[in-house]
């Protein structure tokens, strides 16, 4: 079913915050160059949140060094896998929506994202229970978005993925 018409305005909203929480990137910039242009002056230790939407990478790279980042947003890159996703201890929040990902998010668990407490997979092309199955691996997961991914059509989508996150507490925007 369909998310109320209000749900799909605060989706719409909270996205469009999300773009302009950081600096506007080009949307040619590559994924090194939009790194590099956000942290010229940090070390890469004292980077807690990166804003990266809309550059082109098909997948993530260059991003291991960042080990106290806590923020992290790839909206609108155009990736189409998350193999090699670089261990982030201390990512609380990964905004992925609108990209090309179908599948491989066991690499969330093999980067031993265990902090992650909230995940956008909004706009990608999930399409079965089995692909999210990985996900239950992420023990603090509390919020999770797949807003117009196909999988939100399934008969018994919610109850199947709150079987698979027993900690999740917002699917969709919504209240479990």
């Amino acid at each position: 079913p369909e998310a109320p018409a209000s749900s799909r305005q605060a989706t719409n909203i909270k996205r469009s915050r999300r773009t302009q929480a950081g600096k506007p990137q080009s949307a040619v910039m590559s994924l090194e160059a939009a790194i590099a242009a956000q942290t010229e002056s940090k070390p890469a230790d004292q980077v807690t949140e990166l804003v990266l939407d809309t550059c082109k990478a098909s997948r993530v790279s260059g991003l291991g060094r960042f080990s106290n980042l806590r923020k992290l947003t790839l909206n609108g890159c155009g990736l189409t896998t998350l193999e090699g996703f670089p261990a982030l201890p201390e990512l609380l929040q990964l905004e992925l929506s609108d990209n090309n990902l179908s599948d491989g998010l066991e690499a969330l668990q093999e980067a031993g994202l265990v902090q992650l407490r909230s995940l956008s997979l909004a706009g990608n092309k999930f399409t079965s229970i089995d692909q999210l199955e990985p996900l239950g691996s992420l023990p603090n997961l509390r919020d999770l978005d797949l807003f117009t991914c196909a999988v939100t059509e399934l008969p018994d989508y919610r109850p199947k993925l709150f079987d698979i996150l027993p900690v999740l507490k917002y699917l969709d925007g919504f209240d479990a």
